[in-house]
């Protein structure tokens, strides 16, 4: 019987890793160079979807997703956390205590920040909703005077439910298109 409870107790914890490694995003740190996938996650601390049980895990599965396609496509990956909360120090304490880490955050002014107006307000296709995960495609090239950025590609836009469909395998990214 106690081998019988060890054997319980250790498969548990087993689990228990496992679930906590697929959790972790790792941020990259190399200077990229280059094609990658930028993706974009927005919410607000007061959001009902972001705050349902579970949706953590689901993010943190999208940024590996990603992280894990881009490899496969040769393309570097980072990912950007937007909280659109007033106190930017709370908000980032929200994204980052609830959702791991991120390569960027932008925290502050609510739906008046400026990542609200680039992501939403002035994007074609932009929709005032969160959560949302925005997948764009660029090229970042470092020159002698700076890093010139070729204007982002939209891949996807997942706005609530949205996302988990795409972290389940129900809805996939659009094919990277060959340049003629």
């Amino acid at each position: 019987m106690r081998a019988l409870v060890l054997a319980v107790l250790f498969s548990l914890t087993s689990f228990s890793v496992a679930v906590a490694q697929e959790r972790q995003y790792e941020r990259n740190t190399v200077n990229p160079s280059g094609a990658e996938l930028y993706a974009v996650f927005i919410t607000q601390s007061v959001c009902h979807g972001s705050n349902r049980a579970g949706f953590d895990q689901t993010i943190a599965r999208a940024k590996t997703m990603l992280a894990g396609q881009a490899a496969d496509d040769g393309l570097a990956f980072a990912v950007r956390g937007v909280v659109l909360d007033w106190d930017p120090r709370a908000g980032v304490d929200y994204l980052l205590g609830r959702f791991g880490q991120f390569d960027e955050v932008a925290s502050g002014r609510n739906w008046f920040g400026a990542d609200a107006a680039a992501y939403i307000w002035e994007a074609e296709g932009g929709v005032p909703a969160t959560p949302q995960l925005i997948v764009f495609r660029r090229t970042l090239t470092p020159t002698d005077t700076g890093i010139d950025y070729s204007p982002d590609e939209l891949v996807a836009r997942f706005v609530g439910v949205e996302i988990d469909a795409f972290v389940a395998g129900e809805v996939e990214l659009a094919p990277q298109q060959d340049e003629p």
